[in-house]
């Protein structure tokens, strides 16, 4: 029977002692504790997620939906506006709260004296156009009068004759059929169209008169024109190197002057003051 020799492994050159139950116990707790922090952290999250869930009823039980947003739009509010199809100036406006909060028009709605002054200047305004007007009128029938007292009756003044002022009888005469030559009828043409253009002045004077309206810049031009042209053609008269032979050169200085009258009055009511 062989017998066999108790070795003692402590005693060999490499026995390193083996402590498994040590490392496994460690490794245990480690895992022990990994998996209750992964639980706690789990069940927060779930904790979480169940307080920010909203549920909805829906048939027999809660169904999760989608959270609303936290920012709130309202809807907007209108306030209707009531349209009072007949109002008047003298009403209340705004009323807020009765009567006593009201805020009255009544103050500034004219009154029967504010209406009275309103026509009151109204019919003033008229009498100082018809005055103006009036003026014109006298004027332009003063620059007429010459050339119809030419036409009737040229001397009635003997030492004053009028004859060369006789436009009415030169319009009637090539008018019937008389050759007309330009070149010796300069004056003529400039004192007939001075003549019409007064005339024209002298009608739209009656209808302002009638009407009680002044038109300013109509009165100057229809005043200006007509002296414009007279005084050109007793400049052309009075000039020796055109050689205009007249009866009596000084009767061409009367239409010029009383148009230089009559231009100076429109135009002073031209800049008057606005009626």
């Amino acid at each position: 029977m062989a017998r066999y020799k108790k070795v003692n492994y402590s005693e060999t050159e490499n026995y390193q002692p083996i402590n498994d139950s040590y490392e496994n116990e460690n490794e245990y707790e480690n895992y022990e504790e990994n998996n209750a922090a992964e639980y706690f952290e789990q069940s927060q999250r779930a904790e979480s997620e169940v307080s920010e869930t909203v549920m909805k009823s829906i048939g027999g039980g809660a169904v999760p939906i989608t959270p609303p947003s936290q920012i709130i739009q309202l809807q907007p509010i209108v306030v209707p506006i009531a349209i009072v199809p007949f109002s008047s100036q003298n009403q209340k406006v705004v009323q807020y709260g009765g009567a006593e909060n009201a805020i009255d028009n009544s103050a500034n709605a004219p009154t029967n004296t504010d209406t009275a002054n309103l026509y009151s200047y109204a019919a003033q305004n008229k009498s100082v156009n018809r005055k103006k007007s009036l003026v014109i009128m006298i004027f332009s029938l003063l620059f007429l009068l010459p050339f119809v007292i030419a036409y009737f009756k040229a001397d009635i003044i003997a030492a004053f004759p009028l004859s060369d002022l006789n436009v009415i009888g030169k319009i009637l005469y090539y008018i019937g059929g008389a050759q007309f030559v330009i070149g010796g009828e300069i004056v003529f043409l400039l004192l007939a169209i001075a003549l019409c253009v007064a005339l024209i002045c002298f009608i739209a004077s009656i209808i302002s008169v009638a009407i009680g309206k002044y038109s300013k810049i109509g009165m100057l031009v229809l005043s200006l024109f007509p002296a414009l042209f007279a005084i050109g053609a007793a400049a052309y008269a009075f000039v020796p190197s055109f050689g205009f032979i007249a009866w009596n050169k000084n009767a061409f200085i009367i239409p010029a002057a009383i148009g230089v009258v009559q231009t100076i009055i429109s135009a002073a009511f031209a800049i008057g003051r606005k009626d």
